[in-house]
């Protein structure tokens, strides 16, 4: 798919990245065709050249004039950030380009556990066949409800919710939902054209309201953490 992948890195800079878990990421990044690779850290880009360098080269065939195909090179580099809000970092994004946008943050997820790269497959496969955007969603309990993204929605299939609204929580006795928005998200990319946000004080309401806004009215699919069964 004509995707640029976000693998976004909130450690400090002296907290090294986890070469395996990057290793298993990769591969499965490479297997569903995404075309574009940024790694996002509060790190310096020299000391994340070796895991650029990781990033094995790669062309994709694109269908040209009159039969030919034009072979597109995989890209991929490195942006330094202090921000990590949702918001400011679809400001990095080049929507134009016509790419869906995946957000993916590394921290506290495990390359062999359902919060991984599994997921990855599961929010590519869903966007492919329901033609909508796709978010990793989670159950919390009221406990954890105040400031989580919330998302309400029905049940459409097996461990995925069609979402109809999403709002800030507030507290447990006023909440409708126990459905929470994760750092997982594969956002078509004509809904990151219209949630465009300057990073600014209370950029992160806005993108609530816009993602609201937008499912109120487009296919947006939440799914919970699949967690494949493996036969030892």
């Amino acid at each position: 798919m004509d995707i640029t992948i976000f693998i976004v890195d909130p450690a400090l800079p002296d907290v090294p990245r986890n070469g395996e878990r990057f290793t298993k990421l990769i591969e499965t990044i490479l297997r569903n065709e995404i075309r574009e690779i940024v790694l996002i850290s509060r790190r310096e880009s020299r000391s994340e050249k070796s895991f650029l360098d990781r990033i094995p080269e790669k062309r994709f065939e694109n269908p040209g004039f009159f039969g030919r195909f034009a072979a597109d090179r995989l890209q991929k580099k490195h942006l330094r950030c202090e921000s990590y809000l949702i918001s400011d970092l679809i400001a990095h994004f080049d929507w134009k380009s016509g790419r869906d946008l995946f957000l993916y943050f590394e921290e506290n997820s495990s390359p062999v556990s359902h919060d991984g790269v599994d997921f990855i497959d599961k929010l590519i496969q869903v966007r492919k066949e329901r033609s909508g955007s796709a978010v990793g969603i989670r159950k919390i309990s009221f406990g954890e409800v105040r400031d989580a993204i919330l998302l309400k929605g029905t049940l459409f299939s097996e461990g995925i919710y069609r979402i109809q609204s999403a709002f800030r929580g507030e507290s447990a006795l006023k909440t409708p939902s126990n459905l929470a928005l994760t750092h997982i998200l594969l956002l078509e990319n004509a809904l990151v054209s219209a949630m465009m946000i300057d990073p600014a004080p209370g950029g992160e309401s806005r993108f609530i309201d816009r993602l609201d806004s937008w499912a109120h009215v487009n296919p947006v699919y939440g799914v919970l953490p699949f967690r494949p069964i493996r036969i030892r």
